[in-house]
C-alpha cells in the first residue's frame, strides 16, 4: 500500500491560496504617461479653377449718362452747429422737359437751360434734387450776362459726426435782372456751350441771407454743372 504525500497536498493548497488572495486584490493605476509628440502638418492644397463670371446686373446708365451737378453747402445749422456739406447729382429726371434748352431771339440772343438732377434714383418718393434755370443773355459776346433760378428740392443734408439731419425744402433762390433778394456775390465762371453737342458746362456760387433760407443763418452755395441737355423740336400744326 503506497503512502498519502501529505507534503504536496500542504504544497498544492498554500499554492492555491496564494493564487485566490492575488486575484482579489486590484492594484493602484500608475502614472499616465507623457503625451507624443505633435505630428508635421500636412502641405496645403492646391487652389480650384476660377469659377466663371456671372451676367452684369442692371445699372442705371440710362440717368447717369448725361452729366451731373456737383453741389456744396457750407453754414450754421439752426441748432447754431456748423456744417459742409458735398455731393455729387447724377441722377437725371425721368422727365426729359427738365433737361432741355432753348433760344429765342428778340433784341439779343438768349439760351435758357432747365436741368434738374437728382441724389438718388427718382420715383414717386423721392424729390431730393436740385432745379437749375439758367438764362445766359448774349452768349456770343466777351462779356455774357447770367440769370440763375436754383431750387432744392427736400435736400436732406446728413451729419455723420452726430447724427443729426435737416432738409432744405422748397427753397428757391432767384437772381436775375429785377434784383437778388436776399442774394450776395453770385458769380458765374468757366461757362461753355457746344452747340453740336449740346454739352453745357460752368460752376457757380452766391451767399444767401439767413432770413431766405430755413437754416435761419447765412448760408454758402456754390457748384458745378457738367450736363447734356436736349433740345425741343416745335410740332407742326395741322
Amino acid at each position: 500500500m503506497r503512502n498519502f504525500n501529505f507534503k504536496a497536498l500542504y504544497r498544492a493548497i498554500f499554492i492555491l491560496g496564494i493564487g485566490l488572495f492575488l486575484a482579489n486584490c486590484d492594484g493602484e493605476d500608475g502614472a499616465n504617461g507623457l503625451d507624443g509628440v505633435d505630428g508635421i502638418n500636412g502641405e496645403n492644397g492646391e487652389n480650384g479653377e476660377n469659377g466663371l463670371a456671372g451676367e452684369d446686373g442692371e445699372g442705371f446708365d440710362e440717368l447717369t449718362q448725361y452729366g451731373s451737378i456737383t453741389l456744396n453747402l457750407s453754414g450754421t445749422r439752426a441748432d447754431n452747429v456748423p456744417f459742409t456739406h458735398e455731393a455729387e447729382l447724377k441722377f437725371s429726371p425721368n422727365d426729359i422737359d427738365d433737361n432741355k434748352f432753348s433760344t429765342r431771339s428778340e433784341i439779343l440772343l438768349e439760351y435758357r437751360f432747365d436741368i434738374q438732377r437728382f441724389l438718388n434714383i427718382p420715383n414717386s418718393y423721392n424729390d431730393n434734387s436740385v432745379d437749375l434755370e439758367f438764362t445766359v443773355i448774349n452768349p456770343e459776346s466777351e462779356t455774357p450776362r447770367f440769370e440763375l433760378n436754383l431750387g432744392l428740392r427736400d435736400y436732406t443734408i446728413v451729419s455723420d459726426e452726430d447724427l443729426k439731419f435737416f432738409e432744405l425744402y422748397e427753397n428757391f433762390f432767384s437772381i436775375s435782372s429785377v434784383g437778388n433778394p436776399g442774394i450776395d456775390n453770385f458769380n458765374v465762371t468757366d461757362y461753355t456751350f457746344d452747340e453740336a453737342t449740346n454739352e453745357l458746362s460752368f460752376s457757380f456760387s452766391m451767399d444767401v441771407n439767413g432770413d431766405y433760407n430755413q437754416t435761419g443763418n447765412d448760408l454758402s452755395i456754390s457748384g458745378t454743372v457738367d450736363v447734356i441737355v436736349f433740345e425741343r423740336v416745335i410740332s407742326v400744326e395741322r
